[in-house]
């Protein structure tokens, strides 16, 4: 049995070279540059924490809109002839959104 010779040439890979000391795992930036906060395993730093929440507040905005327009279409599908848009009904309806209620899921 003839043995294969495998030949791995080590500079056609590159590894990151990090700076020493704790980085964040998701922008690699250092923790003389940011605020890191450290893990078991990952790192993250409050730039990209920030980043998350902007991301997390436009989701929620989104969904909050969504079950408001819900909650008005349904308070006015009985009355004909009403502006369901107002701002008054609108804010009476963010009101009962940020109290806690949320549409039954059907």
């Amino acid at each position: 049995m003839m043995a294969n010779n495998i030949k791995i040439d080590f500079a056609e890979w590159k590894v990151e070279e990090l700076p020493p000391g704790i980085t964040c795992s998701f922008c690699k930036k250092h923790e003389s540059e940011v605020r890191v906060i450290t893990g078991p395993e990952v790192n993250i730093c409050n730039e990209c924490v920030g980043l998350c929440n902007e991301i997390l507040e436009g989701e929620e905005a989104e969904r909050r809109k969504a079950t408001v327009d819900d909650l008005l279409s349904i308070y006015f599908s009985d009355v004909k002839g009403v502006d369901v848009g107002n701002d008054w009904d609108r804010k009476g309806m963010e009101a009962i959104y940020d109290a806690g209620y949320r549409k039954p899921k059907e």
